[in-house]
């Protein structure tokens, strides 16, 4: 079994738990560090890198108290700050889904039973 298996997912991508419980700082600080130009956005504190992909980071910070909504931006040196217009849902583990866990994102589990009365 893959380990990423065991980890949430967020924009399709498994993102280490510990990541997604850190403070976080502010978007103008982490962004600056990491070569790019802020911007305004919804969300201006909370922000944390969640994975590396070569010189940019994927960054993101919680929405919402229960942290089940994620802003996403990505952020490569000298580059434009790209940013998610809506927030991402965090997803469950791959391993949690073949254990029939949270469904997939935007899919709903029809839990009612039909009869046949004939």
């Amino acid at each position: 079994m893959n380990e990423d298996d065991e980890f949430p997912r967020l924009h399709g991508h498994a993102i280490d738990p510990t990541v997604l419980a850190e403070e976080g700082e502010p978007f103008d600080d982490l962004v600056t560090r990491h070569g790019g130009d802020p911007l305004p956005v919804p969300q201006p504190s909370r922000w944390r890198v969640l994975r590396q992909r070569g010189d940019a980071v994927e960054i993101g910070a919680p929405v919402d108290a229960d942290r089940r909504l994620w802003q996403l931006a990505s952020v490569r040196p000298g580059e434009e700050v790209w940013l998610l217009e809506k927030p991402e849902p965090l997803c469950a583990r791959y391993a949690e889904r073949r254990r029939g866990g949270r469904p997939w994102r935007g899919q709903t589990r029809d839990r009612t039973a039909t009869r046949s009365t004939s």
